[in-house]
């Protein structure tokens, strides 16, 4: 009977992984964005890794802590094996790996339930199960620690850039300032662009040297409007940084 109570439960979630990962990189102005982006990151990677890695029932605050404690080391190393790739960190890249990520752990716990409910199969039990699980435990650790050093080191392999946005307002008019800094090994070009949800409100391109830093002032339209902020790196097509602005109007 087990196995009929997790039946859906596990492809469930991760079937729903899968649509928060598509209503996170639609419409800026969708209002599911923001929920589904927090049930992305935050919740079912690690509901469903805590169910692959431990299937076996415990306590609520017992699976709370460990849902979120993986869920954390899968957004952290996720971020570390994002700025390495091409894709940089992005809404769209990290919404896909995710979302895989999420799928992947969510079809592992379903198999490891129904096995537990099928005795006829065989398993690992006894002390061979505790040596399993304990490697498991040291190998993630030890991942864990490589990821962390490798990111304190400097430099720490390919480069990258930051992007920020202060708003700022006054009587007459709404201003924010756009910068960008470069940590990347060399000179490099880049591309920054603002945009509305129907209109791209300007764009400016520049080459920045390792730890040189550019800098502009934007007037904003003074109505309600959602402002994305597009940093585009070299001949690259998508965005490698992206953060966006809420102008109440």
């Amino acid at each position: 009977m087990r196995f009929r109570r997790y039946n859906w439960l596990d492809p469930g979630v991760g079937l729903l992984a899968v649509v928060c990962a598509l209503v996170a990189i639609g419409p800026v102005s969708d209002p599911l964005r923001l929920p589904g982006g927090i049930l992305l990151a935050l919740v079912f990677p690690g509901l469903e890794a805590g169910r692959a890695v431990v299937p076996d029932q415990v306590g609520l605050a017992r699976r709370l802590v460990i849902s979120l404690a993986l869920g954390l080391a899968i957004d952290v190393l996720g971020g570390v094996l994002l700025n390495f790739t091409p894709a940089g960190l992005t809404t769209s890249s990290w919404a896909g790996l995710l979302a895989i990520l999420a799928v992947l752990a969510s079809a592992t716990a379903w198999w490891r339930h129904r096995r537990r409910a099928r005795p006829d199969l065989p398993t690992i039990t006894g002390p061979s199960r505790q040596m399993t699980l304990a490697a498991i435990g040291a190998s993630l650790m030890a991942l864990a620690v490589a990821a962390a050093v490798v990111g304190g080191r400097a430099p720490a392999g390919p480069g990258y850039a930051q992007l920020w946005t202060i708003p700022s307002s006054s009587s007459s008019a709404i201003v924010a300032d756009i910068g960008v800094h470069s940590l990347e090994p060399t000179t490099d070009h880049f591309s920054v662009v603002v945009r509305t949800s129907s209109r791209t409100v300007t764009r400016y391109a520049f080459e920045l040297a390792p730890g040189r830093t550019w800098t502009r002032r934007l007037d904003l339209p003074q109505t309600r409007a959602r402002i994305e902020v597009l940093l585009y790196r070299g001949s690259v097509s998508h965005p490698y940084r992206e953060l966006w602005l809420e102008l109440p109007g």
